[in-house]
């Protein structure tokens, strides 16, 4: 299936969607338990303190944060992540209290009343008002159009270095096999006989 986006037919996809909006506590407690799918290629969490912090406050404050894209996955129900991975996991550090490398996560040039706080330091009132934050999700249906859902993965998915087709691709298919495939893509013998086959059929010089 051909997946250019500067050759689609019609103007108009057919992707189907919902908005729903969830607190921070179940989007927390749901990252925990790995409802939410990150496809293995995206980045790693890059936010800096400052910004992982300003993120927290906009919260705390009750101020309006971006929307997170989510597509409902086929296989497993669970959400995969199209755009959100970073503000998602700066909600699981913060609660956890700690940063993938080990450093204490405390809140960091941020307004005077939160400023070196952490989670558990947040007066109850405070954490009630995180807990309820209410974070706008837009969910794509499980029945997508496939070009449609790719062609909005690769809209989400083109700041800073560009997905290529083959990566988003493995998101929209991601599973078993495709985990083999990528297992198998690292393996030298078999990148040696698969390229030995192309050059004996011809298709590579």
């Amino acid at each position: 299936m051909n997946y250019d986006t500067q050759e689609i037919s019609s103007p108009r996809l057919d992707v189907e969607y919902y908005g729903a909006d969830f607190p921070v506590d179940v989007l927390v407690k749901r990252m925990e338990e790995e409802d939410f799918i990150i496809p293995s290629f995206q980045r790693e969490y890059v936010w800096k303190e400052e910004e992982a912090s300003r993120f927290i406050e906009s919260l705390l404050l009750g101020l309006p944060t971006p929307a997170l894209f989510l597509a409902r996955d086929k296989f497993s129900n669970k959400y995969l992540v199209i755009d959100g991975q970073q503000r998602l996991k700066t909600l699981q550090y913060f609660y956890r209290e700690s940063f993938p490398n080990g450093k204490l996560f405390k809140l960091k040039g941020v307004v005077n009343p939160f400023n070196t706080l952490t989670y558990s330091n947040l007066s109850p009132s405070d954490r009630r008002a995180l807990d309820n934050a209410i974070i706008h999700c837009i969910i794509i249906s499980e029945n997508y159009d496939p070009s449609g859902m790719f062609y909005l993965f690769e809209r989400l998915n083109t700041r800073g270095t560009p997905l290529n087709s083959q990566e988003i691709r493995n998101a929209l298919y991601h599973g078993s096999f495709s985990d083999l495939i990528e297992e198998l893509s690292k393996n030298e013998r078999c990148r040696a006989s698969a390229s030995q086959s192309l050059l004996t059929r011809g298709l590579v010089r």
